[in-house]
């Protein structure tokens, strides 16, 4: 299991287990977001279950996140807010594949092509204009199960399946490059269940330099910078996954980050 940026061997236990539940002080930890001089990374997950077309991977998945500094973020809260609130109230953030491909009872099925297409566009941009690093690694299930399992448990390392070992890896790696770096740093991961507005942090075993001391698991509905993150992981999914063939695509953990230097 390797990095690409560094060849970084996972940590089993850099993660604490449990989580700590969090309700009240949900607006101050977000609003701790904008205070100045912190570097925020934004998390989100994607990819491709099953097997769509016989030469892609089964099960893909890639984790991305995207690194925005505190004194930019509020640029990326008012103008995503902003339009947000000039659409449907049913519509609460922008999820990247429902605005390309929105179900039938999907509030953005109500949006034209060309007006979503526009918004798309507006979000990308200010993922270029906003994003410092990206950081993103990927595996796929079937690759996982034949090339990376038996390694792993030859290194004592067991896990549930693909995706909680790629987000092992992840973490691992993403916390040893941004330890490397001047400042604090706040981690926040959508969640992958409803939290119904409450917030979760993950603790790290070493907090040192890390706002609220680990990951902050919240609804990608409440944090704009994951919306962000959403669609980042929506286009590495489609450049690593759909436009590579299967033999090309390589069964290895791989975070690619400009912050391990």
């Amino acid at each position: 299991m390797n990095c690409t940026a560094k060849n970084t061997r996972t940590r089993q236990k850099q993660m604490a287990v449990a989580g700590v539940e969090i309700g009240d002080i949900r607006a101050e930890i977000l609003a701790g977001l904008l205070d100045p001089g912190r570097r925020l990374v934004f998390i989100d997950d994607g990819g491709t279950p099953a097997k769509p077309l016989p030469d892609l991977a089964r099960d893909f998945r890639v984790l991305c996140g995207v690194v925005v500094r505190s004194e930019n973020y509020p640029n990326v809260t008012t103008r995503i807010r902003t339009e947000l609130n000039r659409l449907p109230a049913e519509i609460r953030e922008f999820h990247t594949n429902e605005v390309v491909n929105p179900g039938t009872r999907s509030a953005w099925s109500t949006i034209s092509i060309d007006r979503r297409l526009a918004l798309l566009w507006l979000v990308h941009a200010l993922l270029v204009e906003y994003v410092d690093e990206i950081l993103y690694c990927f595996v796929s299930g079937e690759q996982f199960e034949t090339e990376l399992r038996p390694r792993l448990l030859e290194a004592g390392l067991a896990f549930k399946d693909y995706k909680s070992a790629l987000r092992h890896a992840f973490f691992n790696a993403l916390v040893k490059c941004v330890e490397k770096t001047p400042g604090e740093v706040a981690i926040i991961e959508d969640a992958s269940e409803e939290l119904s507005g409450s917030i979760k942090v993950q603790q790290f075993v070493s907090t040192y330099g890390f706002y609220q001391g680990g990951v902050i698991i919240v609804d990608s509905s409440m944090v704009e910078g994951l919306q962000l993150a959403d669609l980042a992981a929506w286009l590495f999914n489609r450049l690593h996954h759909v436009f590579t063939p299967r033999k090309a695509s390589r069964p290895t953990f791989a975070l690619n980050s400009g912050l391990c230097t």
